[in-house]
């Protein structure tokens, strides 16, 4: 038989290997998160929206309770294929870096 993709076990869940970048990219332009906690499996979807999403305008990122500070500054940091996404996270600080990809 072919290979098999777990889904229910989060640290091997990654959204990269289970599409592979889709074949047609992802024509979203508005996305709303709420209770994110930044486990891995959520900040890799939101890297993989970010990646495959060339029209994206807007990502609001709503945090749950008890998220560590650093989460917003692994945000920014992900690399996005529109120019124009704005990462605003928990409605309150907007951050607007583009596709730019930082060290």
């Amino acid at each position: 038989h072919g290979k098999q993709t777990i889904l229910s076990t989060p640290d091997s869940y990654c959204w990269e290997e289970i599409f592979s970048g889709p074949a047609v990219p992802i024509s979203v332009r508005h996305v709303n998160i709420e209770g994110i906690s930044g486990i891995k499996f959520e900040l890799d979807f939101i890297r993989f929206l970010l990646m495959y999403s060339p029209v994206l305008e807007k990502m609001i990122v709503k945090p749950g309770l008890n998220v560590r500070p650093e989460l917003m500054t692994e945000l920014i940091r992900f690399k996005r294929a529109s120019g124009q996404a704005e990462v605003i996270y928990n409605g309150e600080d907007s951050v607007n870096y583009g596709g730019e990809d930082f060290p």
